[in-house]
């Protein structure tokens, strides 16, 4: 008489369970702070296109205007228009979206993302 045995064990299923809603619960958690920082990249990358359409010349304080105007439509709050770095170059401005987003897990354990996201804008 021969006694095959195949598959998991209860012990083996419920370990498989545990990972897969540990993977799950991280999941849920992060996927919101990367829908947040691809809005902010379009916003970034959007700058030059909409200050390619200015008349009266291209200046920092336009620039923030305008992002905080999409900020607010795209209903970010994770980084204000203020925390924009907005760098002169010689015939451009460098604009800069660097900021952290710390997101609770579980506990005492958090996600800490960091973001960076940037564009030229031609004076």
């Amino acid at each position: 008489m021969k006694n095959k045995q195949q598959g998991m064990t209860l012990i083996g299923w419920i370990g498989v369970i545990v990972i897969i809603l540990v993977l799950a619960l991280a999941a849920i958690r992060l996927v919101p702070v990367y829908l947040q920082y691809f809005r902010v990249a379009d916003v970034i990358r959007d700058v030059p296109l909409q200050m390619q359409n200015e008349n009266n010349g291209v200046t920092p304080q336009k620039i923030r205007l305008y992002i905080d105007k999409r900020f607010d439509v795209e209903a970010i709050t994770v980084i204000t228009s203020k925390d924009v770095k907005i760098e002169r170059k010689s015939e451009s401005f460098i604009v800069t979206a660097d900021y952290s987003h710390e997101v609770p897990y579980m506990v005492n354990v958090n996600f800490l993302v960091d973001f960076v996201t940037s564009s030229e804008v031609r004076r």
